[in-house]
């Protein structure tokens, strides 16, 4: 299956939960695991599905989060759940990893599940790393659901040329 039906059977599954109101990844408890201290973070989570993390963030006084999803329902979806719950510190926006555009830079950067989904896992991990602050404690947490990505990340970074900074804290 070339990249680009990939990406469209992968954005329409999840139009379709979200259009049932259903969740399928909860990374709540796992982001209260953490311990971190969202408060004055700007925060930004790729690929975040219908907005319950970055909601969470939000909820836990980080300045501001973005939230960006390559499914229009999800993105819809998650509005809908920050307007419900009267969170305005979070913005979200349709694109993918690969697509994604801004100037801005963040302090913590969580991309939970899904980079096991992306056609070029190095590049990705790379723009992802070009919206990280400078700032010594910036954070990419990264997760995923298959132990040889993990594998495969970790040897990526280990040969990547990233000028990363010095405490860029990567978890696996």
């Amino acid at each position: 299956m070339n990249s680009f039906k990939k990406v469209e059977r992968i954005k329409n599954i999840f139009n379709y939960v979200a259009e049932k109101k259903e969740f399928i990844f909860d990374s709540r408890k796992f982001i209260d695991s953490l311990h971190i201290d969202f408060t004055g973070k700007q925060v930004l989570e790729a690929e975040c599905g219908q907005g319950l993390a970055a909601a969470f963030v939000g909820s836990l006084n980080a300045s501001r989060v973005v939230g960006f999803d390559l499914s229009d329902m999800s993105i819809k979806r998650a509005g809908e759940l920050t307007k419900d719950k009267q969170i305005t510190n979070v913005d979200f926006y349709v694109s993918s990893i690969e697509n994604f555009n801004t100037d801005e830079k963040f302090d913590i950067i969580l991309s939970l599940g899904v980079l096991q989904y992306v056609g070029d896992l190095f590049y990705c991990i790379d723009r992802l790393c070009s919206f990280l602050s400078d700032k010594k404690d910036s954070l990419l947490i990264i997760t995923m659901s298959e132990p040889t990505l993990i594998s495969r990340i970790g040897k990526i970074v280990q040969k990547s040329t990233l000028k990363l900074p010095e405490s860029l804290s990567l978890l696996l």
